[in-house]
């Protein structure tokens, strides 16, 4: 599950107003784990972004699952009760979760998976990018960029051959800005989301 550059508004939330609160008031006091060291294809120092920029990137730790719950209820909210599930993602086995930031202020995530099986996708070794996010607004600041870039040349330096991810077929701001990274659709996944919505399955072969 992979949605970037879309918003929830009032009329898209008003049925979860009750389960959304429950859902931060869970948030807010829950204790998370710290973050596992993660698969060793991506055990390196994380490294910031280009340096004309102000974003940063590292390792998310466990501080960050509020922000992480946060940015999943507002931009994922319309396919599913992802603010309840994705802090536990960052805290899986094989998972590397990524943090963007401008002046320390938390914008941005990456969840990536390392699959022991792929036989699944019909692959190679593959790193399957299971959430993206950036804050609406910090979008259109090369955030997401910054993010994939770090995504792509940690799976070429650990000889990765394919980058597998999965986006909403209405997702139209999505699909673009993975088709500018040479993600290519190569299947339709009917009512994969929780509510119902189809998704592309979307494929990025690395020379």
């Amino acid at each position: 599950m992979t949605v970037s550059g879309r918003t929830c508004g009032p009329e898209k939330v008003k049925g979860r107003k009750k389960s959304k609160a429950q859902s931060q008031a869970r948030t807010s006091t829950r204790v998370w784990p710290e973050p596992r060291s993660g698969d060793q294809h991506f055990s390196g120092p994380v490294v910031s972004a280009k340096p004309t920029t102000l974003i940063k990137l590292r390792r998310a730790k466990r501080s960050d699952a509020p922000f992480v719950a946060d940015l999943a209820g507002k931009v994922f909210c319309e396919y599913g009760l992802y603010d309840q599930c994705l802090p536990d993602w960052l805290f899986q086995d094989g998972i590397v979760s990524l943090i963007a930031e401008i002046r320390r202020r938390p914008v941005g995530m990456a969840i990536v998976h390392m699959p022991e099986n792929t036989s699944n996708y019909g692959m190679g070794l593959i790193v399957y990018i299971l959430a993206m996010a950036v804050s609406p607004y910090f979008q259109r600041r090369g955030v997401g960029q910054a993010l994939m870039r770090r995504i792509i040349n940690d799976a070429i330096k650990n000889k990765i051959e394919y980058i597998v991810l999965h986006t909403a077929v209405a997702n139209h701001p999505a699909i673009n800005f993975y088709k500018k990274h040479n993600f290519e659709v190569i299947r339709l996944v009917r009512h994969y989301y929780p509510s119902g919505q189809d998704a592309f399955t979307m494929v990025l072969a690395l020379d």
